[in-house]
């Protein structure tokens, strides 16, 4: 044994600032599929996994009907954006008052945002797992589309959220 060494203190930097969500020209747009078709989906999952190693305290925390926050969400649609402004919010079972809190939207079809705006054109994503009644949320990737459409449920595109 020897003697104390000397104390030391030292600070971590803090955190970066959540940026906002981008606005509709924030991206890239991918242009209209010809009449008559869809646009393909896009495979984004890897956006979904770094959001979450990045900021697993947002994940963690993003049960809004526990008093948890859109930071998570709000992240997620800002980072597809940027890859193509077709990304959006989902309104739960056609009511755009009531956004998803787990779901994002991709609007595969013909028109500009402004026309987008509560279209049911869309493919939807849960990018949230076990997110409610609490949860071990975990990021995910799983199109629930025609799972929506089997259960006789709607969801239609919006940005921003309400």
């Amino acid at each position: 044994m020897g003697p104390w060494s000397a104390t030391a203190s030292f600070r971590t930097p803090a955190a970066a600032p959540i940026p906002p969500p981008p606005g509709p020209g924030a991206g890239p747009r991918t242009p209209n599929p010809l009449p008559g078709q869809q646009l393909p989906l896009p495979n984004q999952q890897g956006i979904i996994n770094s959001i979450a190693a990045a900021n697993p305290g947002a994940l963690a925390n993003s049960c809004i009907d526990e008093g948890g926050s859109w930071q998570f969400m709000d992240l997620a649609v800002a980072q597809l954006r940027a890859t193509d402004t077709r990304w959006g919010y989902n309104c739960k079972r056609g009511n755009c008052g009531d956004p998803s809190v787990d779901v994002v939207n991709y609007f595969y079809g013909i028109g500009t945002e402004a026309a987008s705006q509560g279209s049911t054109e869309v493919y939807l994503i849960d990018i949230i797992s076990a997110v409610c009644p609490g949860g071990d949320q975990s990021p995910s990737w799983t199109d629930q589309t025609q799972a929506t459409a089997d259960a006789g449920a709607i969801g239609r595109w919006i940005y921003p959220r309400p």
